[in-house]
């Protein structure tokens, strides 16, 4: 559920993008700082987007110290915020491992939290109520799956985790978690439709399983429950859009993971990289709903 939020550096100046840079390599630096070299592999566009949206926070503070790095001189961090960040990515990634094992009896992914078995525990010991708060909100997920439910309630399930994590560690304004939760519930949902074939053949479980026998028919046939989700989120984020001014390079870079990332990203999926690939006649009308956020 990872890998969505790589913003477009085509729409970005050299400011924003060198920046966004600098909060990637960052978390790379802080994971392996507090937790080993290894969990580096837990690295993800869509956490290093939480420090970016957090940094738009004034009561949040990623200070930053210079260091060098394989991509020369680069930023690592140095500050407690760091390794709150750093211990969520650890935490999620091993409920996701725990998840694969309940659900598929994953041989890779027994390995994975074996391999990884030492970090998680220190990031447990580091923040014992996150872990446990995760751990529960990954339970209550993991039976509404079994409930067959809907993937407006899983979404919803899954940024309410988010945000409350979030707000465990961090002190956020409103607008900010209005934001993450407009995220987190996109990144949920756009997931599920781009691996709904692979679940499907795996047998494993996927909110659309029980709508569509495929990708392309839920794009074909059932393509209002994909254009009704995105107006309802479109217009849960209008009311607070308008305290991004885009004035700063912090302000530029959400704006343009919400105007460019989000909208193309939700195209490619329902798509494919050719944009043209399905045919449906619905697909305009999806398009239309996706458009610009800040209109």
């Amino acid at each position: 559920m990872y890998g969505y939020l790589k913003p477009d550096n085509t729409a970005l100046e050299f400011a924003s993008r060198r920046y966004y840079r600098e909060r990637y390599c960052s978390l790379c630096h802080s994971l392996w700082n507090y937790y080993g070299m290894l969990p580096r592999m837990f690295l993800s566009y869509d956490v290093t987007f939480a420090t970016v949206l957090l940094d738009l926070d004034s009561q949040v503070n990623f200070n930053t110290d210079k260091i060098l790095c394989y991509r020369k001189n680069r930023i690592v961090s140095n500050q407690e915020e760091w390794k709150k960040i750093s211990a969520i990515s650890i935490l999620l990634a091993a409920g996701k491992l725990k998840d694969n094992i309940d659900d598929d009896n994953s041989f890779v992914a027994k390995v994975l939290l074996a391999v990884f078995s030492k970090s998680i525990k220190k990031a447990e010991r580091d923040y014992p109520e996150l872990a446990l708060f995760l751990t529960n909100s990954l339970k209550n997920m993991s039976d509404l799956e079994k409930a067959n439910a809907s993937v407006e309630q899983m979404a919803t399930a899954f940024s309410d985790m988010m945000c409350e994590a979030y707000k465990m560690l961090f002190n956020q304004s409103e607008h900010i978690l209005v934001i993450a939760k407009y995220v987190s519930k996109w990144v949920y949902f756009i997931d599920a439709i781009d691996d709904l074939d692979k679940d499907i053949k795996d047998k494993s479980y996927n909110p659309f399983i029980n709508v569509a026998k495929s990708k392309r028919d839920l794009i074909d046939n059932h393509a209002e429950i994909i254009s009704t989700f995105i107006a309802a989120q479109h217009d849960e984020l209008q009311p607070i859009v308008h305290l991004i001014s885009g004035d700063t390079i912090v302000e530029k870079l959400v704006y343009s993971i919400l105007n460019d990332t989000i909208p193309k990203t939700t195209l490619d999926v329902l798509s494919g990289k050719n944009r043209h690939k399905f045919t449906s006649p619905h697909l305009k009308l999806i398009q239309a709903k996706e458009g610009i956020i800040f209109a």
